[in-house]
């Protein structure tokens, strides 16, 4: 082989293990709380006990977020001015990829990150 075969050899070893580290890595973010509307997406982080106020077409969708310490950290519709309110008979949610949408007022309300280690996607019985 000649010197640029191991140039080349050396720069595909290099591309394929940096792409390996990026692809399995783990990302480090931390969980937060996104909100969409037809006017927009709001990013929230999970850390403040709040009430945000989504607009929609009907009206304003109330979203609670409950952070208190030492528990986790909860957020649900609280009030919203859609007919059947299915919204808010959907309850709480607390992990990473769970999400609580209102469509006839056009909210979609879901936390979003890196799912914790060891955690269970879905139990059935």
């Amino acid at each position: 082989m000649k010197l640029f075969d191991f140039v080349w050899l050396a720069i595909g070893i290099l591309l394929t293990s940096v792409t390996a580290w990026v692809v399995v890595s783990p990302a480090s973010s931390q969980p937060r709380l996104e909100v969409q509307t037809d006017a927009g997406v709001w990013v929230y982080p999970l850390t403040t006990t709040r009430t945000i106020e989504a607009p929609g077409p009907l009206g304003v969708t109330d979203v609670q977020v409950s952070a208190v310490l030492g528990k986790p950290t909860l957020v649900w519709v609280s009030d919203s001015p859609c007919k059947n309110k299915i919204c808010i008979e959907m309850g709480k949610i607390s992990r990473v990829g769970q999400w609580v949408a209102c469509l006839p007022n056009h909210v979609f309300v879901r936390i979003s990150g890196t799912p914790t280690a060891g955690g269970l996607d879905a139990t059935t019985y």
